[in-house]
């Protein structure tokens, strides 16, 4: 019985071992040098700079099938490996800001990392609104600006939409801008 339980526990660590001998493999690694970005730009209004942070998040994943991870290994389904990375914007005393987002944070290395979507914090909202989708399925969408009119309390709306036309590439630099303007109380 005993020699059972030893042969099961020797399996098991050469199982983990493995695993995470391979780990590295699976591991993006940061591109020292990035040729391709999404540049953000925008300003802020007077009334509203001292409430607002602005934070952006990048998702990569893997592209190739072979780097997938099991999301249920009773049903066999395996999935994308993501990463995520905030960038913080920094707004100088008049109220403007600039960010650019490497599309090539990591090389593409064995599991072939992209870029999948960028997205930023909405004003006083918990969930992240999206400046542009890379996935095969919506490459397609990403707005190219927008223009947001917020109160005091940051109760904010759309004020315009500029969409991208055509298809995003993990190969591009694209410029996006976001404004935010005081609503005038009428």
């Amino acid at each position: 019985m005993k020699k059972r339980y030893a042969a099961l526990l020797i399996i098991a660590a050469i199982g983990c071992s493995y695993a995470s001998y391979h780990h590295w493999q699976y591991s993006p690694h940061l591109n020292s040098h990035p040729k391709y970005f999404m540049h953000i730009r925008g300003d802020i209004a007077p009334a509203l700079r001292d409430k607002i942070q602005l934070k952006f998040v990048a998702t990569y994943a893997t592209t190739n099938p072979k780097c997938r991870v099991f999301v249920n290994m009773l049903e066999g389904v395996r999935g994308d490996r993501y990463l995520t990375k905030n960038f913080q914007a920094i707004i100088a005393a008049n109220g403007t800001y600039k960010l650019n987002i490497p599309l090539d944070y990591y090389n593409q290395g064995m599991c072939a990392w992209h870029i999948s979507d960028i997205k930023y914090q909405f004003p006083k909202q918990k969930w992240l609104e999206t400046v542009a989708s890379f996935t095969n399925t919506h490459k397609q969408l990403g707005t190219a600006g927008v223009v947001l009119k917020c109160t005091e309390k940051l109760n904010c709306d759309y004020y315009s939409n500029k969409f991208y036309r055509g298809e995003l590439s993990y190969f591009g630099n694209y410029l996006y801008n976001l404004r935010l303007e005081a609503k005038n109380h009428a």
